[in-house]
């Protein structure tokens, strides 16, 4: 929802502080709907194919991180998507997913996919208390303050969490998309997303 949610977000925006839609709509629908969106796609799949590429196929053995089991290389796509598709003015979220589903179809059968699966599995406990604790202080946070105490301690958290818990989220949920694409199949898979995430959008 997060990642379907920027282009509305500054329709928003636009319609506050530009006038009538007629004035911005078709630049919204051409750069902040479709083409961020596209500039992002393309990020994180060509970040990802490098990675992949490096990490199955390196020149140099201290390369070939699939090979000595370096589960680091998902910070390391994480950062690197993220900050490069932004930096081209493209959607961040949308790159870091893009990323994870390009590295996790590349040598689908190597022994490293199911290593990584399992730091997947762990990560995304953390990441649950993480986010946990992210809203439970949020309201008493200079930003959220919808309790008249606040500390700036809690503040720290916010900034610190923030920066990176939801693009680890996205990449998480990249990884799983090719195992999920060849179970179910195209159709399949496309309408459960439908129906799980499509819906409650437009709700």
């Amino acid at each position: 929802n997060d990642g379907l949610a920027f282009p509305f977000v500054y329709a928003a925006i636009f319609w506050v502080t530009l006038g009538p839609v007629t004035e911005w709509a078709l630049r919204w629908a051409a750069w902040e709907l479709a083409g961020k969106a596209l500039v992002g796609a393309l990020v994180g799949t060509a970040v990802g194919w490098l990675l992949a590429k490096v990490a199955f196929r390196g020149p140099t053995p201290s390369l070939r991180m699939a090979e000595t089991g370096e589960p680091l290389m998902a910070l390391a796509a994480v950062l690197l998507s993220y900050g490069v598709a932004e930096v081209a003015q493209g959607y961040g979220f949308l790159a870091v997913f893009a990323c994870a589903m390009t590295l996790r179809s590349a040598e689908r059968g190597h022994d490293y996919h199911a290593h990584m699966h399992q730091i997947v599995e762990r990560l995304e406990r953390l990441l649950t208390l993480i986010v946990l604790l992210h809203h439970a202080v949020i309201p008493y946070t200079y930003y959220g303050h919808t309790d008249p105490t606040s500390f700036f301690g809690f503040d720290m958290i916010v900034l610190a969490t923030d920066s990176f818990f939801m693009a680890m989220f996205f990449f998480l949920s990249g990884l799983f998309v090719p195992s999920s694409l060849a179970r179910k199949g195209s159709w399949k898979f496309l309408s459960d997303r439908l129906l799980r995430i499509g819906l409650p959008f437009v709700l």
